[in-house]
């Protein structure tokens, strides 16, 4: 049987005999950019953005020349690394100095 509300305390959840019980936590907050290597496609992407914001996806595939699974698999890599923001109607834009921090793409 599981209950209505705990008296556990506040985020906590499982059932009236206990059994279950586990305790909410906030999420974490999200990792630093970080100084390894990115892919090809993912420098691709980040040279093409350069320092202007407001990119479509489709956008982005006719100035890579790259599919849509590789420039949606890209995004995900630079959002991850902190390189890129997706913005709240959708558009993605670099983050301040993503194309100067640790020198990600190398020589490419």
């Amino acid at each position: 049987m599981w209950a209505a509300a705990s008296c556990d305390g506040p985020g906590a959840v499982g059932r009236a005999d206990g059994v279950g019980h586990e305790e909410r936590t906030a999420p974490s907050k999200p990792a630093p950019p970080s100084d390894e290597a990115l892919s090809e496609g993912a420098c691709r992407v980040l040279r093409a953005m350069g320092a202007r914001g407001g990119w479509w996806l489709d956008r982005l595939i006719e100035a890579t020349g790259l599919g849509v699974m590789p420039v949606n698999g890209a995004l995900l890599e630079l959002a991850l690394a902190g390189q890129v923001e997706e913005g709240p109607l959708g558009f993605y834009s670099p983050v301040s100095g993503a194309l100067m921090t640790g020198d990600q793409c190398g020589a490419r």
